[in-house]
């Protein structure tokens, strides 16, 4: 583990996670055909999270090795998953894959990467770094494929939650340094990749209104579960007695815009960016 892991809070939760972005790992059906594992094909996979998709992979591939920076996350994915053989997980943050020898190996026939890397390439100090270790990591001839939030992704919540900040007292600049978030464009994307030495086959957008869990007694799903676990270092850049403030004035705010009159439905307006490119 990365020595700058240690020191990073883990505000991730298995259980948490699958109550309000549930549905993040299911709707995968076009990446993960990009990726088209085959059965000899070994896999890294980066900020795999709680694992589930990694299984899912792994069922259709040699061998499957999956990365995460969040204990909550690889205890789980080891407590679901442990028993594949072919399926196993790391505990590593992905901006410091240097530090993971398992990982830069130079022999991974694909990378793949789902919902991780606008965290993971938060930090611009980090990215050129991250996309030259995934280009060590893969064999001659390898692909790295990915899905991520691209320009404009939960735009609402974004704007909804640096305002909610400013009414708290938080300065601009603090309000906008406290998104824990990186969504690029394809224009940013492609260069980036090609300055690592990829070949990019394949870079595009898409715009993927998602269906939100429904609300629970608990606070756990619905909208007021996804801003209180992807929105969390939102609320840390508030005064502790402010947070809840914070979060229930995102909530409020953005209500009529994700509803649908029709049925109730809320919909956050996510936009994906997947790539796929070549280690030449």
């Amino acid at each position: 583990m990365a020595a700058s892991s240690i020191n990073k809070k883990d505000h991730w939760s298995s259980e948490a996670y699958s109550s309000a972005a549930g549905f993040v790992p299911k709707l995968t059906t076009t990446v993960v055909s990009y990726l088209d594992p085959q059965a000899n094909d070994t896999i890294l996979d980066i900020g795999c999270g709680d694992g589930e998709l990694t299984a899912q992979i792994a069922k259709s591939a040699g061998r499957v090795l999956g990365v995460d920076a969040s204990k909550s996350f690889i205890s789980s994915a080891k407590e679901k998953h442990g028993a594949l053989s072919n399926c196993s997980f790391i505990l590593n943050d992905s901006t410091q894959l240097q530090s993971c020898p398992e990982a830069l190996t130079g022999k991974w026939d694909k990378a793949f990467s789902n919902a991780a890397m606008h965290w993971i390439l938060r930090e611009p100090s980090t990215r050129a770094a991250f996309f030259e270790n995934v280009h060590k990591a893969l064999k001659p001839g390898g692909k790295f494929v990915f899905e991520m939030g691209g320009k404009g992704n939960v735009a609402e919540i974004h704007t909804a939650a640096t305002a909610a900040l400013l009414h708290a007292g938080v300065p601009l600049e603090r309000a906008r340094e406290a998104s824990p978030w990186f969504f690029p464009s394809t224009t940013w994307m492609s260069a980036a990749l090609e300055a690592a030495g990829f070949e990019v086959e394949k870079c595009e957008t898409e715009y993927r209104p998602s269906l939100l869990t429904a609300e629970k007694k608990d606070g756990s799903g619905g909208i007021t579960g996804w801003a209180r676990l992807m929105c969390a270092q939102f609320l840390e850049a508030a005064p502790e007695e402010k947070q809840e403030q914070v979060l229930k004035e995102i909530c409020d705010v953005i209500e009529t815009v994700i509803t649908r009159e029709e049925d109730g439905s809320r919909y956050l307006g996510y936009v994906r960016l997947r790539a796929v490119a070549k280690k030449s």
